[in-house]
């Protein structure tokens, strides 16, 4: 058996070879078969291991799969008398754990273990008389307008739905330092012009180095799709040795922005002021959340790169399923 490992391709990992502990006496042809893995490892400055080490290998370390995926495919309009084409892709998305399929213990330790899928219906039933079992095809949406319910069907959504054209349009420029970091919501894309487009290549390097330069950002309206929600966005220039682009973040509307009312820390409130030892706690908590140190020249850095940091969630499960697997005292 041959398996390739997905970061370093000269890694070969074979069932029963003379370094397995548990390997039993070979044929002539699985023997013929090693001597020929060796011997192309051996070529290509590789190495074998044994099925027991690649298991260790495998799970120690889950590499993210990333697939890239435009989100938006056309123009960038500055003004009515200038528009780029521009392509927008994901730079960060949150990480879900895979997906896990509920079995039926019941028919696991019955003899008819094809069935252990568990399968869940849902039926709607009258409130008045729960015998009674309603069509879902008969149940239309309702709206409170004061002490009644006002039916919605379907069709009214259809006629009343607001219609929004793709567009990645600029509404007007900002100071960067207007547009707080903790106002971004959801995930953030990056936006680059069309590939071989050497005239939308200048154009947008030149609106980058600009912005960057004034230290403005853009805001702009985004809809990905046709008939997509529509977001208010920020563009914030980003300038690099091997790239030029844009970082897309959402921003949220005035609705989306919760206010809390504290009490007065002075006056009446005295009681509320936090004493000398309380702001010490504090800022010694912020220094240790801190993902932003100096480096040996005294150099801002990061910390904890994405780029280089795998997702200790992802991680935790996949070590937590080997360990299960392994182990048979936690497989229950």
């Amino acid at each position: 058996m041959l398996w390739l490992h997905p970061i370093q391709s000269h890694v070969t990992r074979g069932v029963g070879f003379s370094e397995d502990i548990d390997s039993a006496p070979k044929s002539l042809i699985k023997s013929q078969n090693e001597l020929f893995l060796r011997s192309l490892c051996e070529n290509i400055s590789g190495a074998v291991i044994n099925l027991n080490e690649s298991l260790d290998l495998v799970t120690f370390v889950r590499p993210p799969f990333v697939r890239p995926k435009t989100t938006y495919r056309g123009f960038l309009e500055i003004s009515p008398l200038l528009s780029l084409p521009v392509w927008s892709f994901l730079k960060t998305t949150e990480e879900k754990l895979p997906k896990r399929t509920n079995i039926s213990l019941l028919s696991m330790e019955s003899d008819h273990t094809e069935t252990a899928n568990v399968t869940v219906q849902h039926s709607l039933v009258c409130k008045d008389d729960p015998d009674v079992e309603i069509d879902k095809n008969s149940v239309v949406k309702g709206y409170r307008y004061g002490r009644t319910y006002v039916p919605f069907s379907k069709d009214d959504e259809k006629v009343l739905q607001y219609r929004t054209p793709p567009c990645l349009k600029v509404i007007g420029f900002t100071t960067a330092a207007s547009v707080p970091r903790h106002h971004y919501m959801g995930n953030s894309e990056i936006i680059v012009p069309l590939p071989e487009d050497e005239a939308a290549a200048n154009a947008t390097s030149a609106i980058i180095h600009a912005l960057a330069e004034t230290g403005f950002v853009a805001i702009v309206r985004y809809v990905k799709q046709a008939n997509f929600a529509m977001q208010i966005g920020v563009l914030t220039p980003n300038i690099k040795e091997n790239v030029e682009c844009f970082y897309y973040n959402k921003l949220p509307f005035a609705e989306d922005i919760r206010q809390y009312p504290f009490a007065p820390l002075l006056g009446d409130h005295a009681r509320y002021h936090p004493s000398a030892e309380q702001l010490k706690s504090a800022e010694d908590l912020i220094n240790v959340m801190d993902l932003v140190t100096p480096d040996e020249d005294g150099n801002l850095t990061e910390f904890l790169k994405p780029n280089h940091v795998y997702n200790p969630s992802v991680q935790y499960f996949y070590q937590v399923m080997h360990h299960r697997v392994i182990d048979p005292e936690y497989r229950d």
